[in-house]
């Protein structure tokens, strides 16, 4: 788990928007419920009740911008999302449906890919290999040439009762290749 909470603050120098500032707000939220590490000072000096009514705003409002997983088009004009950190990676995976492809690098830390499929719907090969590239981007393997990436329809992902967040278990899985120079840089 610290493995991959440290992939995801070793892109500190890549952030540059002001959502990345919430993704580094939602990492440390995550950390201190698990335990991991102590309240910020602004946290412990009575700003309990205040985040406490954030996360309900934020929750009666829907997905904010800031909150939102990385977006992107596939070559056939899919939605393409990436989730940014291990909270944003669960609910990915707990919303996709079970025709969506879910990718994420294999054997290394990295987020979880879903390829937004029509019911009856089937990626191409370009979509599949668009989604690997993304997976491979965002992952700890990133500046690897190569990298293998899990892809399996999102019903056979499962996560196991009481695993950390993140963590899945996959019922089947078939191995594609991603190239992380081949991934677009900017979401759209």
């Amino acid at each position: 788990y610290l493995e991959e909470v440290e992939f995801a603050l070793q892109g500190l120098g890549s952030f540059t928007k002001e959502e990345d500032l919430y993704t580094l707000m939602e990492i440390r939220d995550e950390m201190v419920a698990g335990k991991y590490m102590r309240p910020p000072p602004e946290a412990a000096l009575g700003a309990k009740g205040a985040s406490k009514g954030r996360r309900a705003q934020k929750k009666g409002k829907g997905k904010t911008s800031e909150g939102a997983p990385r977006e992107y088009v596939s070559p056939s004009g899919f939605k393409v999302l990436v989730g940014r950190n291990n909270k944003q990676n669960d609910e990915l995976t707990r919303s996709a449906a079970g025709t969506d492809m879910w990718l994420h690098a294999r054997g290394v830390p990295g987020s979880h890919v879903v390829l937004k499929l029509p019911s009856g719907g089937k990626a191409s090969e370009a979509d599949t290999a668009f989604a690997a590239n993304l997976a491979a981007l965002f992952s700890k393997a990133k500046n690897g040439g190569r990298v293998e990436v899990l892809c399996v329809p999102a019903s056979n992902v499962k996560r196991p009762k009481g695993a950390s967040p993140g963590r899945v278990a996959l019922l089947r899985e078939d191995v594609v290749v991603g190239q992380p120079s081949m991934a677009p840089i900017e979401s759209q």
